[in-house]
């Protein structure tokens, strides 16, 4: 995936780089990778397991910076401030170099964080569409409507600004104000509660109907993640190339209960 904030970067370098190092943490993602499989019933389920672990360890990076940063004094004192939080109670044992890199990479995503959009790039991220809808559900939507009305336009975060997701047109797609709401501080889709999602075999259309906008929208995130990660394009191209999720949800038939991972939003 091609990243395009320093939230992203933070997160896939704990998910991707430190997690797999961290003492014998290798070796136990591979050990546990096949029983998450089984217990999760889809290889991705142990996916999620990393995913939900880095995306704690940021939360605590950026919560413990955010509130220490104004009590450092000098810039000079930054690294050295993260670091020995990283070393002491986030990471301990971690290899000098990646623990700098880590450092640098809370510093950064801190200061990319809650900056607001400027309005040129609210101008460049509607472009010259001649009909603005939202990323998500394509509920059509006006610019000058009201903030109680349907219609009203905001602007989505795809990486949250709350962690790091800078407010640059790479990083943002109108929305309407429900899916904003629902989307809102969520970090990929392992942020989403779904280790108690299990339906039965065959769902019913009112069960499917259920189904929190939540649930649905992370299951929507990982399946455009999973096209940006094959064609190393950005969480933007991705979710402008798969489009909005579809209306009704389905699901796969493998004749056992029916997981997150075997919801469908697009049509397959």
């Amino acid at each position: 995936m091609k990243i395009t904030t320093a939230g992203e970067a933070l997160f896939y370098l704990i998910r991707d780089e430190i997690l797999d190092v961290t003492g014998t943490a290798h070796a136990k993602w591979i050990n546990l990778t096949k029983f998450f499989e089984h217990v999760g019933g889809d290889v991705k389920y142990a996916h999620y397991v990393k995913g939900a672990v880095a995306i704690h360890s940021v939360r605590r990076l950026l919560r413990f910076w955010e509130e220490e940063k104004p009590l450092t004094g000098s810039e000079a004192l930054y690294v050295a401030k993260v670091t020995g939080f990283i070393k002491l109670e986030v990471f301990p044992g971690l290899d000098s170099s990646l623990v700098g890199r880590l450092a640098r990479a809370v510093i950064r995503a801190e200061a990319a964080s809650f900056k607001p959009i400027k309005p040129k790039v609210k101008t460049r991220v509607l472009g010259e569409r001649g009909q603005i809808s939202c990323y998500l559900c394509a509920r059509e939507l006006d610019p000058s409507a009201a903030k109680d009305n349907a219609a009203h336009l905001t602007f989505e975060h795809l990486w949250p600004t709350s962690i790091g997701g800078d407010s640059v047109e790479e990083n943002l797609l109108p929305a309407c104000t429900r899916c904003q709401l629902v989307t809102k501080d969520t970090a990929s889709w392992e942020w989403i509660n779904l280790q108690n999602f299990v339906l039965p075999k065959e769902p019913s259309i009112e069960a499917l109907k259920a189904v929190p906008h939540s649930v649905r929208f992370a299951r929507h995130y990982l399946y455009v993640a999973d096209q940006a990660n094959r064609s190393e394009m950005s969480l933007k191209e991705a979710f402008l190339r798969v489009g909005p999720m579809s209306k009704k949800l389905g699901n796969l038939k493998t004749g056992l209960p029916v997981t997150f991972f075997d919801l469908t939003t697009t049509p397959e």
